[in-house]
């Protein structure tokens, strides 16, 4: 038996929580399905499953985590926040538990993941409360109790992570997004800096980030651990010495668990503070530092995070990023390999901030030799629009071109390849699908690359 608050979830025999009247959008094959519907109202539906449980809302999470086994506190959570780079930061902390035989969980937008094997999809970055007990039971089940999370701000805002112990947190960065839902940066800011206060144990954080002391003041757990590679004085401070081309990034560390050379295949170095970002949670877990120096070598990027597709003597980068601050880094890390021409494929979400089109515009302008505009997922807004708002921020000098037909617009730019070229097309990184109007159709930026070079 499982409890669910979704309808995609249901499986035979589930209970099904209604919250905010959801009974109201099952099936009726769903209603069928499921054993009980439970809601903290009378409803008309299939009046035999139904259950009505007075103040259902505040009840419910310890019904099925008495029903579960579940023990909250036996877990040990480390939750990953930012703009920018939580999968990536999430990813690279499981991979080397699980390079060191170290059970763990993680959930984010990538999925569901124990011990390195996919487990569920993920509809949220940051799933439901009810979702994530089921995860938890799954973990228990398997003997594992390190948990790594994505915290997104709107997750945070909307108290999903509820009840859970907030052991450990880092803070990747801070720049602009989600403004459709925050309405400004203040309220965006806000929003995480509520998972840095109820920290208990250690907090990591970007020194370099303009944001970072706002971060420090929140702190009031156990101890806080600074990442930079500009100030020295950080509690982890690392330089690059090398980024060779086929992507290994040779450097410098400095800890307090000690000091190293080490190498790690991630093409740019903010990836290296992506790393980083999990270092005191895994010294905790009780790992080696030179385990964990020797671990980089092995770790791979996660889905959709530069994506490398070699082509002749062409290099093709398909990226999740979407917001002007992980553009820039993407472009600006990139711009180190050795390319004779770099063309850049870019749109943007519809129905989403729209300040910062322009903005992702701009910096496109500054780092490729070519840009074609095309669609991401457009939603309800008309695709040509959401492309002239990017056009308004590319200089005018520049070369670039609209190809709205995202799968044209691909074709044409690889088409148009000739030797030790760079093609990057960011926006979607792992996403099967386009979202068009109301309705989702498959689509992934690598099958349309692997079509064109095949």
């Amino acid at each position: 038996m499982i409890y669910v608050d979704h309808s995609n979830d249901i499986e035979p025999d589930s209970i099904f929580i209604s919250i905010n009247k959801g009974y109201k959008h099952l099936s009726a094959k769903e209603i069928e399905l499921v054993s009980e519907i439970w809601s903290s109202e009378s409803t008309t539906i299939n009046l035999d499953k139904v259950k009505v449980i007075p103040y259902l809302d505040s009840k419910v999470l310890q019904i099925i985590e008495d029903d579960y086994g579940l023990v909250l506190e036996d877990f040990e959570n480390f939750f990953i926040t930012g703009t920018n780079g939580k999968t990536t930061s999430a990813q690279f902390v499981s991979q080397i538990l699980n390079i060191n035989n170290i059970n763990n969980g993680v959930m984010g937008t990538l999925g569901c993941y124990i011990n390195g094997k996919n487990i569920a999809s993920q509809r949220l970055t940051t799933e439901t409360p009810i979702y994530i007990r089921n995860f938890l039971k799954k973990c228990l089940d398997r003997n594992t109790t390190k948990i790594i999370y994505e915290a997104s701000s709107i997750g945070i805002e909307s108290n999903r992570l509820e009840g859970l112990s907030i052991d450990h947190s880092g803070f990747t960065n801070f720049t602009r997004d989600h403004l459709d839902h925050h309405k400004n940066m203040p309220n965006y800011l806000k929003a995480k800096l509520e998972l840095v206060k109820n920290t208990k144990n250690s907090f990591t954080y970007n020194l370099d980030d303009d944001s970072s002391n706002n971060w420090i003041k929140a702190f009031s757990g156990e101890s806080k651990f600074s990442i930079s590679c500009i100030k020295p004085s950080a509690d982890i401070f690392f330089s690059v010495r090398k980024i060779y081309s086929d992507g290994k990034i040779a450097f410098d560390i400095y800890s307090p668990w000690g000091s190293s050379e080490g190498c790690a295949p991630v093409f740019t170095d903010f990836n290296l503070v992506n790393i980083f970002i999990g270092l005191p949670f895994l010294m905790h877990q009780g790992l080696a530092f030179d385990s964990f120096i020797s671990s980089l070598s092995l770790i791979n990027l996660p889905t959709g995070r530069q994506k490398l597709i070699k082509y002749k003597s062409n290099k093709i980068f398909i990226d999740y990023a979407h917001t002007p601050d992980a553009v820039e880094k993407l472009l600006s890390g990139l711009s180190r390999l050795k390319s004779v021409k770099t063309t850049l494929i870019i749109g943007a979400g519809g129905n989403r901030d729209h300040g910062k089109r322009s903005l992702m515009g701009s910096i496109s302008s500054k780092y490729a030799n070519h840009i074609i505009i095309t669609s991401d997922n457009p939603r309800g807004e008309d695709p040509q629009l959401i492309a002239d708002m990017i056009a308004e921020g590319i200089e005018q000098t520049a070369s670039y071109e609209v190809i709205l037909d995202r799968a044209k617009a691909i074709t044409t730019a690889i088409k148009k390849l000739t030797c030790d070229e760079t093609l990057v097309i960011i926006g979607k990184g792992h996403e099967d699908y386009q979202i068009i109007g109301n309705k989702r159709f498959h689509f992934s930026d690598e099958e349309e690359v692997n079509k064109c070079i095949t």
